[in-house]
């Protein structure tokens, strides 16, 4: 009877012994980087006119947030389409409407994380695209306005 009872005793601790490094060793989930997120963010927070200096020079804060956020941890080096969305929506909380401006702060910002951050090819088009689409509808927007005068 005492050999069956131990055995179990065996067991179970064997079986918890197991269960300890199974659960430390799953891979943390990346946090996606969601649209709502950033604005919800943003709005509460006020920060979109906010700036950060990084090596004497201002920035548009929002976006070196953003950018240091996507290459977060350790082996974590390449900007990722996600990520690179994110910069966008920070640059531009209205998306590609032309309603919210890109100007000169976040010009320069964008030319910093560009030339400091690696992007993957997917996120360098992405972004690349979004900023001409969301440039041209600025420029529509201009033009229409300038038109109604």
């Amino acid at each position: 009877g005492r050999g069956r009872a131990s055995l179990f005793a065996c067991n179970r601790v064997h079986a918890n012994l197991h269960l300890w490094p199974c659960a430390h060793m799953a891979p943390k989930a990346a946090k996606k980087a969601t649209k709502k997120g950033v604005l919800k963010r943003i709005k509460k927070q006020h920060s979109l006119s906010k700036t950060i200096t990084v090596g004497g020079k201002k920035y548009d804060r929002e976006m070196i947030l953003a950018a240091r956020r996507a290459t977060r941890g350790a082996k974590n080096v390449l900007v990722s389409k996600d990520d690179a969305k994110q910069i966008f929506e920070a640059a531009r909380p209205m998306g590609s409407s032309g309603r919210s401006s890109y100007d000169q702060m976040e010009k320069k910002t964008m030319a910093y994380i560009r030339s400091k951050y690696k992007f993957t090819e997917a996120a360098d088009k992405l972004l690349r695209s979004l900023v001409s689409k969301a440039g041209a509808a600025q420029g529509k927007r201009t033009k229409a306005k300038k038109a109604a005068k």
